[in-house]
């Protein structure tokens, strides 16, 4: 695996994949078209001991894609994660191109049948690969075994994140604010599905 708990990459290795995605996606019409011949593939999973590392080390670097950068030590997350009310998922991306390995954290508190996302951001690696639409998929999959009915998603602006500031539009959800801090989805079984894109 070229990216591991600890974000052990080669730095090399990853611009040259990038590179080469790039000159791929001018060989397509459409970003459907392209995102398909990417051949992505993804494991989503729950926080535990062998993840711990790497979350923490994105939970403490990632300042443009990340609503809120609210920062959680290992202990923090260590508690959320015994929390049975919170859901701690991250998820793994590869591609035809190579490994870009665990790229993107939500975190989901639920209160009764309300669930608020207090942390999500993702690596601007994999922006524009509709990996964020496949960790909220996973993140509303266990929302929903909790009896939660409605996400509120918070959207904390800061100098460096402004270009997540239409992040839960995007997802359907609406603004509950003027202030377009907090954004309000009703969690029927039709929406947050996984981007077909994506395996």
């Amino acid at each position: 695996r070229v990216a591991n708990t600890t974000d052990g990459v080669n730095q090399t290795l990853l611009y040259r994949e990038r590179r080469e995605r790039d000159e791929a996606e001018h060989a397509f019409d459409s970003i459907d078209d392209f995102l398909t011949s990417l051949g992505m593939t993804a494991e989503a999973g729950l926080l535990g001991e062998e993840t711990m590392g790497r979350v923490a080390q994105l939970i403490g670097k990632t300042n443009q894609f990340n609503l809120t950068t609210r920062r959680h030590t290992a202990a923090d997350l260590a508690a959320m994660a015994a929390d049975p009310r919170t859901v701690v998922g991250w998820i793994r991306v590869a591609d035809r191109f190579g490994d870009q390995g665990l790229v993107a954290i939500g975190i989901l508190r639920c209160d009764g049948e309300r669930g608020v996302m207090d942390t999500f951001l993702m690596s601007c690696r994999v922006m524009n690969r509709r990996v964020e639409h496949a960790l909220m998929a996973f993140l509303a999959e266990h929302a929903r075994r909790l009896g939660v009915r409605e996400v509120m998603g918070e959207y904390l602006p800061t100098a460096k994140n402004g270009m997540v500031k239409d992040f839960y539009p995007g997802l359907g959800f609406s603004a509950v604010d003027d202030a377009g801090r907090w954004f309000r989805l009703a969690l029927a079984d039709d929406v947050l599905a996984w981007p077909a894109v994506i395996a």
